[in-house]
Formats: C-alpha cells, sequence, structure tokens
C-alpha cells in the first residue's frame, strides 16, 4: 500500500536528508520511517506531515472539480437536506464538501432531480393544489444561502475531504487516499521544499510544473465554444 511514509521518505532522499556511505542510506531509508536519523533542520518530520496533507487536499480538490473524473469514487459521499434548508457544507460522514456535487436525487424515491425550474416555479409547484404536478416534475434550484426543489427530502451525490482526519492518517503513516497517484503526491511534496536556502529552492522549483500539468489534467476539458460566446 502507498502511504505518507513512502512519499516522505523519498523526498528526504533526494534532499540528503539522512547521510553515510550506501549501505548505510540503503538500511535508513528503508528503517527510519519515524524520521529519527535525519539530519535536516529545514523541513523536520512534523513539516513533512502537513506538507503532505495540503497536497493531498490538493489533489483531492482538483479531482472532485471534475463530475467525470473517475476517481471522485476515493471522496464519495452522501449529503441530505430537506428543501428550503441551508445548501449543505458537509457530507453526512461529516467531511467537508468540496468541488462539483454528482447527482441530487429524491432521497425517498431515487429519482434524479435536474436544476431545470426557476424558485418561483418550485415555489409554485409546491403550494399548488395538492398532487398537481407533482408526480412529474423532479426539479431543484439554488437560492444561496438554500436550496429548494419540489420534493421535501433530498439526497446529493458529494465529494468530502476531512483535514483533521487525513492530517492524522498521515502523521501515523497511514494509507494515502490516491494509490494510483504516487508520482502526484511526490511531485506535489517536493515543490513545497521551498526555503531560504536556493538548493532547496532551485530543486523544489524542477518539481512545480509537473504537478500543476497533473492538477490541471484532473479538471474537466474547456468549453471554448461558451468561453469565446461568453
Amino acid at each position: 500500500m502507498l502511504t505518507s511514509a513512502t512519499i516522505i521518505r523519498q523526498a528526504y532522499i533526494r534532499i540528503g536528508a539522512w547521510q553515510g556511505d550506501p549501505a548505510t542510506l540503503n538500511a535508513q531509508y528503508n528503517a527510519d520511517t519515524d524520521f529519527t536519523q535525519i539530519v535536516s533542520e529545514s523541513f523536520p518530520p512534523q513539516s513533512m506531515w502537513d506538507m503532505l496533507t495540503g497536497v493531498e487536499n490538493e489533489i483531492a480538490t482538483a479531482v472532485a472539480s471534475n463530475q467525470d473524473n473517475v476517481l471522485r469514487s476515493v471522496l464519495q459521499d452522501i449529503a441530505t437536506v430537506t428543501s428550503g434548508n441551508r445548501i449543505p457544507s458537509t457530507g453526512d460522514g461529516g467531511g467537508d464538501i468540496i468541488g462539483v456535487w454528482g447527482q441530487v436525487r429524491d432521497a425517498d424515491t431515487g429519482i434524479e432531480l435536474t436544476p431545470g425550474l426557476h424558485e418561483d416555479e418550485i415555489r409554485a409547484v409546491v403550494n399548488g393544489p395538492a398532487g398537481l404536478f407533482k408526480s412529474s416534475l423532479y426539479s431543484y434550484v439554488l437560492r444561496p444561502p438554500r436550496i429548494y426543489a419540489t420534493v421535501t427530502e433530498l439526497e446529493i451525490d458529494v465529494c468530502t475531504f476531512d483535514v483533521t482526519a487525513r492530517a492524522a492518517a498521515i502523521a501515523a503513516d497511514g494509507d494515502l487516499l490516491f494509490q494510483q497517484c504516487q508520482n502526484a503526491y511526490f511531485d506535489g511534496l517536493m515543490a513545497n521544499l521551498k526555503n531560504q536556502d536556493a538548493q532547496y529552492t532551485s530543486l523544489s522549483n524542477e518539481y512545480t510544473q509537473p504537478y500543476q500539468m497533473w492538477l490541471a489534467s484532473q479538471q474537466p476539458p474547456r468549453d471554448v465554444v461558451a468561453e469565446a460566446a461568453a
């Protein structure tokens, strides 16, 4: 499994945080998963854990911003809300909602709702004669800070990220969320290793562009026609 220690020790060996002959370096790389033998004063373990948490947050946000990204399954949760209440900011599992929503459904029947009606039209349907139109119109509208729908209870497919929980998992050498994205984690962590030392900054800059390109590749494709018409 891909854990936080795997990424951090790759970064430490890259910046020369362990010292010794090849045999010593190999032993430290394989055994020093608590990073008690590093000699880097610039980037202590807690700073590496914190930066890796930030990288995972950035990766999650990029993935969650594309409704068609298959990696969204790692972040999936449900947010239930009653029509007329505030737009939810957390999923039912407790994590903060990030990115764009997936399906919005009638919580009772599972029928998908579409954002096709205006708020006034939804109000007319809901307040009209009992049963009239309600069986055939399934729609919702966002009127920040609230959401309104032609049904009473809604469930929304969302992506969530719990920063506190992920920070604790990463500090405990837990599994990273995106097991197939080792290079993105490594590039992201290396891109953060900047300080007043010009050598660190120069090395870090080598990883900034590939990391930013990976994040951009997770975004939905640009609609150049719509952009030109705007």
